[in-house]
């Protein structure tokens, strides 16, 4: 499972962004006092106090810059800012986006709770924008300013989507921002509720896109909950070898009942060395969104002699699948009889205990020797039932 890295430019804001997150049942730790040593994330999470705040930009560029080349490149991020705007605001979201660089910072300020609001791009303190506050007066960060959006003005392109958008749903927030992902990568989320924010955070669930959350918490307590809910639930790996007309409708059928990912294998450009390749890209663009289930298919026609080659090709995908997945997969669905061979020979699965027949030449069973052994798996042949069948066979399997 990914880890998370919230930064954070102070401790108490460390520990009430550990806090949000152990409320959304994801198990935080403090760093209290980031130095130089290497990272090492043994819970769900790790807040990292940077401690930043009340110092100069260059010890900025000096401290998050050692701590982002000690990060693995995989691990989830977060910036923690201050709800009234003080900090290295700017500078702490650029070095972050540098660093990641297929990523979007999706601001969201609010603390609803806390009489924080965004609204029209303006940050509100108790109803009254933020350079009419006390904070106007803060001997190291005076506020003179309520617009969110000049506070990150710099290397990367703004956009914002305003609170008439942020009340219409998940839908709606979800279009506005693949159009503002197009050229921008930090988003500004107006907010006036919690709810605001629950939606901003399923929204982003189905956005194809690496989100770092920028925000006193909420957000991103709300965010990787759900990230985490989907990646520990698990998915289906369901393998088509065939073509037969009877076989797509059920894969059609599925879709409208279930989440589900298909990776295409074009059999008339099908090169095994660009297959890690294809399947690392359809990662990326995929797998960060939930689903339930995740189709590897072939894409036909399917020239005559060529099944032999696609099976194996098909065989080798799953395995990739199976091996990097491993504890995500909860269970295997293999249309297609050459298919199924080639795969379990390449997974030396000799033994298969048989279940339970789901319907007529379908049948459920637990693999009961090898690596995979108590992995259930299901086959049927390409000709094999009607539009629910496919359907049928991943409710056995969950």
């Amino acid at each position: 499972m990914n880890k998370i890295i919230s930064i954070s430019d102070d401790l108490t804001g460390s520990m009430a962004q550990a806090i949000l997150l152990k409320e959304q049942g994801i198990d935080a730790e403090v760093l209290v006092n980031f130095k130089k040593e290497d990272i090492s994330v043994k819970k769900d999470a790790l807040v990292i106090n940077i401690d930043s705040r009340g110092h100069s930009s260059e010890y900025v560029k000096d401290r998050l810059g050692n701590l982002l080349h000690k990060c693995a490149p995989d691990f989830y991020f977060s910036k923690r800012i201050d709800t009234t705007l003080r900090g290295h605001l700017l500078l702490e979201i650029e070095m972050v986006l540098e660093f990641k660089t297929e990523s979007i910072a999706l601001v969201v300020p609010a603390y609803p709770s806390s009489g924080r609001i965004t609204i029209h791009g303006h940050q509100f303190l108790n109803g009254i924008p933020l350079e009419r506050t006390e904070v106007s007066n803060d001997p190291l960060w005076p506020i003179r300013n309520s617009f969110v959006a000049d506070y990150f003005k710099g290397k990367f392109q703004v956009g914002s989507i305003e609170i008439e958008d942020i009340k219409k749903g998940p839908e709606t927030i979800l279009k506005k921002c693949q159009e503002l992902c197009i050229k921008n990568r930090i988003i500004i989320m107006d907010t006036e509720t919690i709810n605001d924010i629950k939606n901003i955070a399923t929204a982003c669930i189905s956005l194809k896109k690496d989100i770092i959350p920028v925000d006193p918490g909420i957000f991103t307590a709300h965010y990787f909950s759900q990230i985490l809910r989907h990646k520990t639930s698990g998915f289906i790996l369901a393998i088509i070898g065939t073509l037969a007309e009877k076989t797509m409708r059920q894969l059609e059928f599925l879709k409208k009942h279930v989440k589900v990912h298909v990776f295409d294998l074009d059999v008339n450009t099908l090169d095994d060395n660009n297959l890690n390749e294809k399947f690392a890209l359809f990662n990326r663009e995929n797998l960060q969104t939930p689903f339930d289930v995740l189709v590897l298919k072939i894409k036909g026609p399917l020239l005559k002699g060529k099944q032999s080659t696609v099976s194996a090709a098909l065989a080798k995908l799953s395995a990739l699948y199976l091996k990097m997945y491993k504890k995500s997969i909860k269970g295997i669905f293999v249309s297609g009889g050459d298919t199924a061979i080639s795969l379990f020979r390449l997974l030396h699965i000799e033994l298969i205990k048989p279940e339970e027949e789901i319907i007529p030449l379908m049948v459920g069973g637990i693999i009961s020797e090898g690596g995979l052994e108590g992995l259930k798996v299901v086959t049927k042949g390409g000709l094999v039932g009607e539009k629910d069948a496919l359907y049928k066979a991943i409710n056995w399997l969950k």
